[in-house]
Formats: structure tokens, C-alpha cells, sequence
């Protein structure tokens, strides 16, 4: 019953138990692969636990369901991203932030992939994805973490401490931050 695995992975999936329902999901979706509700559960799931290639993939059977969904395509290019498919995943991401000008996160997802394919492209977008939410944790680390590859440290260390402020627990940015002072 393709209802029941949802709901049980819904479940898993809320309780932290991203591998369990990922297994669940994947049940479903080869019974129902019909389905988009089980598509997008498990393109968000699979990106969850770092699984970015069935993330993209599901994502992409995802906007063959639900073609009008925009930030369904926004998130296949972001997995697409992530999974090295990077000619694929900027096109999506760029053609979502030219009909959303306003959407912090489209940007900062392009910004990530953008500065994977080269760290000197991402810097306008992480920008833009700030100036439409000065107080977007990520895409302030994620700029700082570009600022301070290039070399840029003073130009890292505000944007670092910020996120770090919005998100003191976290490890990554606390990271990033401390080796911001070092160069220093």
C-alpha cells in the first residue's frame, strides 16, 4: 500500500530517521512512480542524507509530474548541482532567479553552484540572496567562505560572524569563522 509507506516515511523522515525512510520512499515510488507527492518526499529525503544523484533524479521525475511547480525545478537544480551535473543544475537555478528576482534562496543556491563550477562566479548571487535577506544565515557563510578563499578575510569576518550570531551551533560556520581570525 503505497499510502501506508508514505505515511510511515513521513513519519521516519520527521522522527530523524532519513535513511528508513528513504528505503520507504523508494519502495513507494517504484509501486507508484505515478505519484509526485512520493517523488518530492523522496528527491528531499535522498538530498537529506547527501544521496544528491536519487535526488536529482527524483526531482527531475518530480517536475515531469508537476511541471508548473517552480521551486520543485529550483531544487532539481540544486541537486543537480551537487550531484555534478553543474551545466544542468546553473541553467535551472539561473532561469528560476530570472522569473524570481525576488527569492533569497534561488540566489544562494546559485551562488553554491556556481562557485563549485568556479569560486570567482558565486559572489553577485550570494549578493543578491543577502540583500533580499540580510539575515540569510547560509548565504552569509556561504559568501564569507568565498571572501576568505579569495584571500579576503576582512571582507570574510562580518559576514561569518553574522551567520554565526543567527546560528551559533553550527559547526561549519563556527569553522569557517575561526579560520577567518587565524588569517587575521
Amino acid at each position: 500500500n503505497v499510502g501506508v509507506l508514505y505515511a510511515l516515511a513521513y513519519a521516519e523522515d520527521a522522527m530523524g530517521q532519513q535513511g528508513a525512510a528513504f528505503r520507504l520512499l523508494a519502495q513507494a515510488g517504484q509501486y507508484a512512480p505515478e505519484r509526485a507527492d512520493v517523488q518530492k518526499l523522496l528527491a528531499i529525503v535522498a538530498g537529506d542524507i547527501h544521496a544528491y544523484r536519487d535526488s536529482a533524479a527524483a526531482w527531475e521525475r518530480y517536475a515531469a509530474l508537476s511541471p508548473d511547480d517552480e521551486t520543485g525545478r529550483r531544487e532539481r537544480g540544486f541537486a543537480q548541482a551537487h550531484a555534478g551535473q553543474l551545466e544542468a543544475g546553473i541553467a535551472d537555478l539561473r532561469a528560476f532567479a530570472a522569473r524570481h528576482p525576488d527569492d533569497a534562496i534561488g540566489f544562494y543556491e546559485l551562488g553554491v553552484a556556481e562557485s563549485a563550477a568556479d569560486p570567482t562566479k558565486g559572489l553577485s548571487s550570494f549578493d543578491k540572496a543577502v540583500a533580499l535577506k540580510p539575515d540569510f544565515a547560509a548565504a552569509r557563510s556561504a559568501r564569507g567562505a568565498l571572501y576568505y578563499r579569495e584571500g579576503k578575510p576582512e571582507a570574510a569576518v562580518s559576514d561569518l560572524e553574522r551567520a554565526a550570531a543567527s546560528e551559533p551551533a553550527n559547526a561549519m560556520i563556527l569553522y569557517r569563522l575561526g579560520q577567518t581570525y587565524l588569517a587575521l
